[in-house]
């Protein structure tokens, strides 16, 4: 899908312009077999908030250079991650599709 923009023309006419970026055009990147996502998500690990935090940060990491993943609802590679830091909570990871608005917390 490629993403547009309105504007507007000397007579007042709004029209469509395209401005070549398309969700599609970058390769999804893929988790598995990523190691530290067993790890991250193990309850026996002794490590595994060393491990999450890893995760986490290559995923942004990685979001923040403009990769994405795929969305779980439409399929499309547009998921972003993120993080927000909260006082009483630390650091709250999420997942939103830039597509369709799924989001979710990691």
């Amino acid at each position: 899908m490629r993403r547009s923009r309105s504007i507007e023309s000397e007579a007042g006419n709004h029209r469509r312009v395209e401005t070549g970026l398309r969700s599609n055009d970058r390769p999804p990147f893929a988790l598995a077999p990523d190691p530290r996502l067993d790890l991250a998500f193990n309850a026996n690990y002794t490590h595994r908030e060393e491990a999450y935090r890893s995760l986490m940060m290559d995923l942004t990491g990685r979001s923040a250079r403009g990769e994405r993943g795929v969305c779980w609802r439409c399929e499309a590679p547009a998921v972003a991650f993120g993080a927000i830091r909260v006082e009483t909570l630390g650091d709250i990871y999420l997942a939103f599709c830039e597509s369709c608005g799924a989001w979710t917390l990691i």
